[in-house]
């Protein structure tokens, strides 16, 4: 479950404080934290609570397929920042990243295929995230649904007229269907290899 404060009204003399990404990574290397989740999404710290025994199975599983698959090359990264403005790091659950991206000594930017594990969070992974993602051009998001056990596979990202951004194709796979990742020519995944 993700915690969110009350909004708190804006007057010139009280104002609610928004971090930068560098202000979050600075007091979470202080340790302050001390095993909580928290994300920073467009200035805002959201605590993603513990992490469940079927979440934290799903993620296990989707790494076991993932190195299985993908080249020695790739990075693939569980769990920590990815910076996708001054104001935004979601900590997504895997983040895969073709070679030469990123300067070492740097979180990463952007990623070729994001991926989020859901279970009480869809409602965050299906649109604040999905937004974000859209917005910085991640070609490729998954949101695996623990609970339904299906996967929702979002591409080509684009801005919406109104405003925002969103993912033109949305397609949500289960059972025995397999997906063919865009970032991984040649490669396929069983939805129930993820969910075991």
């Amino acid at each position: 479950m993700i915690a969110v404060l009350p909004a708190m009204p804006s007057t010139p003399a009280v104002r609610p404080l928004t971090w930068t990404t560098a202000q979050f990574h600075r007091v979470a290397d202080t340790g302050i934290w001390n095993g909580r989740r928290p994300i920073l999404i467009r200035g805002h710290i959201l605590e993603q609570g513990s992490m469940n025994p079927p979440h934290a199975d799903c993620v296990e599983k989707l790494c076991r397929v993932l190195y299985r698959l993908l080249p020695s090359d790739v990075r693939i990264r569980i769990q920590l920042p990815m910076v996708l403005n001054l104001d935004t790091d979601p900590m997504p659950d895997v983040a895969v990243i073709l070679p030469a991206v990123t300067a070492p000594g740097t979180h990463p930017s952007r990623a070729d295929w994001v991926i989020e594990v859901s279970d009480t969070s869809l409602d965050l992974d299906q649109t604040v995230k999905a937004e974000l993602y859209a917005e910085a051009g991640i070609p490729e998001y998954w949101i695996v649904d623990v609970v339904a056990r299906t996967i929702q596979v979002l591409r080509e990202p684009i801005a919406l007229a109104a405003g925002g951004h969103h993912y033109r194709d949305q397609q949500t796979y289960s059972g025995s269907e397999r997906i063919r990742p865009m970032c991984a020519v040649g490669c396929e995944i069983a939805v129930g290899d993820v969910f075991g």
